[in-house]
């Protein structure tokens, strides 16, 4: 019977040391989810986007559906060699309800550089159309009226030739 008795204290021992365990693991984890969110949005707040993205595709690992990390992960993206992958995130954005209204300046600009330049203004315009002035970073009027004339542009290519090509080299260049 004392066997018995110590072996039933054993059980809920244990079971009592995995349920505390337990909970101060996923408290500690939270926080340094918390941590690493604060740190990405400092660097993000800072404009050092390299930084920043690194941090942004750990939290979107841990959260896939959330519509702040998705954006400033995309404007990380956007900002480093791999531009074209952002608009995926920049999609996934947009179909959300509530969204930063600066998505559309984004995906305008990727469209800008891919020469697709009537879903560039349509962006463009909804960009202007959902942000208010005061709130506005962007001259889009300009960026609207240099896809205007890129359609035009490439309504009518021209066949460049070459008159005179020299070679330099990089030491003399500047």
């Amino acid at each position: 019977m004392f066997f018995s008795q110590l072996k039933k204290n054993l059980l809920i021992y244990r079971y009592f040391y995995l349920v505390v365990v337990f909970f101060v693991c996923t408290n500690s984890y939270s926080q340094s989810i918390r941590q690493l969110q604060k740190k990405a949005d400092d660097l993000f707040d800072k404009q050092n986007y390299s930084a920043a993205l690194i941090d942004f595709r750990q939290l979107l690992a841990q959260n896939p559906t959330s519509i702040q990390f998705n954006y400033k992960y995309g404007v990380c993206l956007f900002y480093s060699d791999n531009r074209k992958n952002a608009k995926r995130y920049f999609d996934f954005v947009l179909r959300q309800n509530a969204f930063p209204s600066e998505t559309y300046y984004y995906l305008a600009k990727l469209c800008h550089f891919d020469y697709k330049f009537s879903s560039a203004i349509d962006y463009y315009q909804k960009y202007r159309d959902n942000t208010p002035e005061k709130l506005r970073t962007k001259d889009v009027v300009i960026y609207i009226k240099q896809c205007e004339n890129g359609k035009l542009l490439l309504k009518n290519p021209k066949a460049l030739n070459i008159i005179m090509a020299n070679r330099f080299s990089m030491s003399k260049f500047y």
